[in-house]
């Protein structure tokens, strides 16, 4: 959200409704899977009903804030790059970095498809695939 604030120049109308819509949910979402997580016994799966959907709606809303994310960057570089074509240096161009944006976007993305289908399938791969989304994070957007 902060590269999402700085790409837009802190443009309110784009950063603003996304980030509390996006603050409310996550609230919202992080108290019930920790009261899910509450009520549940230390030695339950976490493939029971009662953990899976709030698990399976983490994951979702991380997804879509990486994907709505990654589209409202990369529109903004392809945007400013469209409006300056005209006094741009010859040879040079943003489409690299677009492509970048998306492309680092899409590898996340795809990592937290892959998890969210090994968890409802009710794989335990589940487990692997969540530390390496963890890793593969930390990788594309050295944090």
């Amino acid at each position: 959200l902060y590269r999402l604030y700085l790409v837009w120049s802190g443009d309110k109308r784009v950063v603003y409704p996304f980030r509390y819509v996006l603050l409310l949910v996550s609230v919202s979402v992080t108290i019930g899977t920790l009261r899910a997580i509450h009520l549940t016994s230390p030695d339950v799966s976490i493939f029971v009903k009662n953990l899976q959907k709030w698990i399976v709606c983490f994951f979702s809303l991380t997804l879509l804030t990486n994907f709505t994310s990654t589209l409202l960057i990369a529109s903004r570089i392809w945007w400013t790059h469209r409006q300056t074509r005209q006094i741009q240096v010859e040879g040079r161009s943003l489409s690299p970095a677009i492509m970048m944006i998306i492309e680092s976007g899409l590898i996340y993305s795809v990592c937290l498809v892959i998890l969210l289908a090994l968890y409802l399938s009710g794989n335990y791969a589940a487990y692997i695939a969540q530390d390496t989304v963890g890793f593969i994070y930390t990788r594309l957007y050295d944090v």
